[in-house]
């Protein structure tokens, strides 16, 4: 059994460390994906060796049972709505993200570090990502002279490098991984994902960095004493840093004023607009995702709430809605019961996601919901009201 949980344990690991490395090209194949795609199948085959246990819907069923309903009321839809030319009614990749999803929350009923530690990984790879950055490997400028590296959306770059900035804030000052005092050699780290969240002059992942810094802050009574001085000296000395590297990045300073003086959105705003008449002409159930690439084609509104309106209507964006707030619940429970903000301040660029990007093809998202979602020390009763155990 022991030796079951640790090939379980490592394939997480491996599964969350490809993450960021999705798109490189591997091995010169010029196959998409190829890591996660060995690292998805290996964590899956894995997950298979204790299948009663990694699969059961017993212990989450609060976050479960709505994102269940979900998936089932858009496959409904969406094979209601597909035709000759769109008749991809079931969401394969949101599907997949699911499964993850709950084999993790299973994983993490016998190991409450499991989680923290994946992440911990993740924040790891970002690291190598953005030295590979400064060092040239892969990097490539988009439009508006935006930085990425591996052609990987210079949004989703951003917002994980603020993911993997609050995890490593996060391990060095609330120490859930109850490392020494070497973690603090973690600081040295910071740069690079700063100066890369930058380069990609990403407005959303510059606020949600902002946010997450200021709820470190204000419930900062978590920490004891020492590392309440502590963080307020390192949080001034990374805003001032962080300050002087912004102030110096006209690409960023310019788009956040186009944001705040004529509301521009990246067009976001005209493709919302392009959509009002099909979610009014079907508020309630939406035309699924078929219906949606037989109208406007393949691609994304940019906007998961204008999603799901689209794809389900207002039942599924109630639906769905329903399982964010009890995600969000928990994050806020977990500051009551267990000193931890890092699920609340993760929260942060997750919302940055659902209100200007993708989240139900993005799988670090469903590892943060699962982590936020996961809790030894909190429980759910048969009246679905949090208890501390």
């Amino acid at each position: 059994m022991n030796y079951i949980k640790s090939t379980q344990n490592y394939s997480i690991y491996f599964f969350i460390f490809t993450l960021n490395f999705a798109q490189m090209n591997l091995f010169n194949l010029g196959i998409d994906f190829l890591a996660t795609k060995i690292s998805i199948s290996l964590f899956f085959i894995v997950s298979l060796l204790n299948y009663k246990s990694s699969y059961s819907l017993k212990y989450f069923s609060v976050y479960l049972k709505p994102i269940l309903l979900y998936i089932i009321l858009l496959t409904i839809i969406s094979y209601l709505n597909s035709s000759y030319t769109s008749n991809n009614f079931i969401d394969f990749q949101l599907f997949t993200n699911i499964l993850i999803f709950l084999i993790l929350l299973n994983y993490s009923r016998t190991n409450n570090k499991l989680l923290l530690k994946g992440l911990f990984v993740f924040s790891m790879s970002t690291v190598i990502l953005s030295i590979l950055y400064f060092l040239g490997v892969d990097v490539s400028e988009q439009l508006e002279g935006r930085y990425t590296v591996f052609g990987i959306n210079a949004n989703i770059l951003a917002l994980n490098s603020c993911i993997s900035l609050f995890i490593l804030l996060s391990v060095i000052f609330e120490n859930g991984l109850q490392i020494t005092k070497k973690r603090f050699f973690l600081f040295l780290l910071f740069p690079f994902l700063l100066i890369l969240i930058l380069k990609t002059g990403s407005r959303v992942a510059f606020i949600s960095l902002i946010l997450g810094i200021l709820i470190f802050l204000i419930f900062i009574r978590s920490l004891g004493n020492k590392k309440k001085i502590y963080f307020i000296l390192f949080s001034s000395l990374l805003f001032i840093s962080f300050w002087q590297l912004f102030l110096k990045n006209s690409l960023l300073i310019e788009r956040l004023f186009e944001t705040v003086d004529t509301g521009d959105l990246s067009s976001r705003d005209m493709v919302w607009l392009n959509l009002f008449d099909t979610i009014s002409n079907n508020f309630i159930f939406g035309i699924g995702k078929t219906g949606y690439v037989l109208k406007f084609g393949l691609g994304s509104p940019h906007n998961v709430i204008i999603e799901v309106l689209c794809y389900t209507g207002i039942i599924g964006l109630l639906i769905f809605l329903f399982f964010f707030f009890r995600i969000v619940q928990n994050a806020i429970k977990r500051i009551k019961y267990e000193d931890n903000l890092l699920p609340l301040v993760l929260s942060i660029p997750i919302v940055g996601m659902i209100l200007s990007g993708q989240i139900f093809d993005q799988k670090i998202v469903w590892v943060v919901f699962a982590y936020i979602a996961s809790s030894l020390k909190i429980k759910i009763n048969s009246k679905n009201k949090f208890a501390k155990e």
